[in-house]
């Protein structure tokens, strides 16, 4: 998956640094303390997010386009598969990337680790912290476009 992220990354001439394995594990270290019902990592992360929110939609991961836009996004994988981490400069990289790629397992949080988002292999756009209100109102948004039909 390293190399597909690469590969696309370098295809649509995107900026997006490849963090070293000492800073992607120190980064999962502190996402598991601050956003893991468990003190240590335990496959699949995504099943062990506190006070989290999921939505299910198949193509949510296009949804990140709309979350925090400008920000820096760090993107990482499930750490059993790989400990690797990107950081992309906005969300709009991050869904070109993933447009670009085949479909993955995936994590999203920012420096400040304010929030954490998966889209998972479920087709769940699941997020805590900051992301918890995001992905609140991307519900509330689709029951309405439901309901108007």
């Amino acid at each position: 998956m390293k190399n597909e992220i690469i590969k696309s990354i370098k295809e649509l001439g995107l900026y997006a640094n490849t963090c070293d394995q000492e800073y992607c594990s120190f980064l999962i270290i502190e996402v598991i303390k601050k956003f893991s019902k468990l003190p240590y990592y335990q496959y699949p992360l995504c099943s062990n997010m506190t006070d989290s929110i999921s939505l299910f939609n198949p193509n949510g991961w296009q949804l990140i386009r709309s979350f925090e836009v400008e920000s820096e996004k760090i993107l990482f994988l499930e750490p059993e598969i790989s400990k690797v981490c990107f950081q992309f400069e906005n969300s709009l990289d991050v869904v070109s990337m993933l447009e670009n790629s085949y479909g993955f397992v995936f994590y999203i949080t920012n420096l400040n680790l304010d929030y954490l988002i998966c889209f998972n292999d479920h087709d769940y756009l699941i997020g805590c912290g900051t992301a918890k209100d995001w992905i609140k109102s991307l519900d509330r948004k689709d029951e309405t476009e439901n309901s108007l039909k």
